[in-house]
């Protein structure tokens, strides 16, 4: 699968709960209960309906309307050529991918002819909640198609679609919601493209979710820098480097490196070939063009020591949270992370035990 050279996106839409009718329905019904209270009362009576009602008024001068429901289906104009995603349903992949796709499939047999997908995978996250918190995360797509000519010029992809998603339970037969925003561009073969889409989907979950391995990351960090084990190690982070990379007016943080010891800007591609200890977080969302703070992100972890790389080849157990981004060298970067991770049985060499939590401010390197 191939990438672009440059990537971007916009921040999702956030889905409300209340309707403007529901919000409307709501005042009618107080205003009605003003009113009926005026029939029949004292002049008192009459004074605190009148105080009542006033403040119904004034309510309904001051409630903000509610957004709107997002759009039935996905719809997505690649590089000019649109497409309808108006089928969606959530398969199993060492974990839960969601997959919308341009024709009906009922959890069974091979897909239909012709079918074009969109799938992403919601990694089990803080709490081993997926993410599903209604706000927006980054998330890595990938385009496939069936016996189809419908060929894009990427199609795999990430920092350039964000998705929203409600809670869920992971039961079979569940309906997972959400919406899914796309504001993609780069260059391929020496010609620039753009993808653009938004919508929302309902996603009938084929069946039970199975992490089949993964280990939840914790829910939250404590207030204090990074620390942790490695193989049963401690292992405690003392600094803290943002690996920031730019092309023409888009930048983004590549990697947070978590070093056991001393360490420059000068020192990262020691790092980046594990001649020092380290941990390496590579997160979503952390672009100029995005700017995902306050909310956990997925990341990949590596592990770096002994002169070499280790890593977990699912590495879905971490997430970053940034509080604070600059991509401006010598500028620093705030936040807060975690990961967990254990060996499992069909995990071979490569897989490492790793525990860790906690802040981190991290200088930016470019």
């Amino acid at each position: 699968m191939r990438r672009s050279k440059i990537e971007m996106a916009m921040p999702a839409t956030r889905i409300e709960a209340l309707s403007p009718r529901n919000a409307q329905a709501g005042v009618a019904w107080l205003g009605a209960i003003a009113l009926a209270s005026t029939v029949g009362c004292s002049s008192s009576d009459k004074a605190t309906s009148s105080s009542a009602s006033a403040a119904v008024k004034s309510a309904t001068a001051s409630a903000a309307p509610a957004a709107p429901p997002p759009p039935k289906g996905v719809k997505v104009t690649f590089d000019g050529k649109e497409m309808m995603f108006d089928n969606a349903w959530v398969y199993q992949a060492n974990g839960p991918v969601i997959r919308l796709s341009t024709k009906p499939y009922d959890c069974k047999g091979d897909l239909p002819k012709g079918t074009v997908t969109l799938d992403f995978a919601l990694t089990p996250g803080p709490g081993g909640k997926h993410f599903a918190t209604g706000k927006p995360v980054a998330v890595r797509l990938t385009y496939s198609q069936q016996d189809t000519d419908k060929k894009i010029p990427v199609d795999n992809w990430e920092n350039g679609a964000q998705a929203a998603i409600q809670p869920f339970e992971g039961k079979a037969g569940e309906i997972v919601k959400g919406t899914l925003n796309i504001d993609y561009s780069g260059e391929a073969d020496g010609k620039k493209f753009t993808y653009k889409g938004f919508g929302g989907f309902e996603a009938k979950a084929c069946e039970a979710t199975d992490d089949l391995g993964h280990f939840a990351a914790q829910e939250t960090a404590p207030d204090s820098p990074v620390a942790g084990s490695i193989d049963g190690k401690p292992f405690k982070g003392q600094t803290f480097l943002a690996d920031v990379t730019a092309m023409d007016d888009y930048a983004w943080v590549a990697d947070i490196y978590v070093v056991e010891g001393e360490a420059s800007c000068k020192d990262k591609y020691d790092l980046s070939s594990g001649k020092k200890p380290s941990m390496m977080f590579r997160p979503l969302g952390a672009n100029s063009r995005e700017k995902l703070t306050g909310s956990p992100q997925h990341a990949d972890v590596s592990i770096g020591r002994g002169g070499k790389i280790e890593s977990n080849s699912w590495s879905n157990e971490a997430w970053v949270q940034f509080d604070e981004l600059s991509f401006t060298a010598d500028a620093t970067v705030k936040g807060k992370l975690a990961v967990t991770s254990k060996k499992v049985p069909q995990g071979g060499k490569d897989f490492v035990d790793v525990t860790a939590a906690g802040t981190f401010t991290a200088k930016v390197c470019r």
